[in-house]
């Protein structure tokens, strides 16, 4: 919940919310582009830590992807805030978590089945 509740801060602030909108704009820069993914690579990298210690204490299977784990729990924050233009309140915060964390501790989906075209 807490670096959910740091995203929401910052994202919501003035200069959060300056650099996010001025990267939506910049989108088709490659130098801009560039500097984005190492932004994020760092910081999946940094934050990979809470799903590391996770899985340390039993909490998470082994083999839990962090990144996906991570980029999961921020998406939410940024459709709301960014696309939708709704908040992130405490309650939507606590939810998110819940649903990704249930959804990290359960089994995979099995692969599709063949679709008997003939029917």
């Amino acid at each position: 919940i807490a670096l959910l509740q740091d995203v929401t801060a910052f994202a919501g602030s003035d200069q959060g919310r300056g650099i996010v909108e001025a990267l939506f704009i910049q989108c088709t820069s490659p130098v801009i582009a560039i500097e984005t993914r190492a932004y994020w690579s760092q910081r999946f990298d940094a934050t990979g830590e809470i799903v590391r210690r996770a899985v340390g204490r039993g909490e998470l299977p082994v083999g839990t992807p962090q990144r996906l784990i991570m980029e999961m729990a921020a998406a939410p924050v940024y459709l709301r805030l960014f696309i939708t233009r709704e908040p992130a309140d405490e309650d939507y915060l606590v939810g998110v978590v819940d649903f990704v964390l249930a959804r990290s501790a359960a089994a995979p989906l099995a692969a599709p089945q063949e679709v008997d075209h003939a029917l």
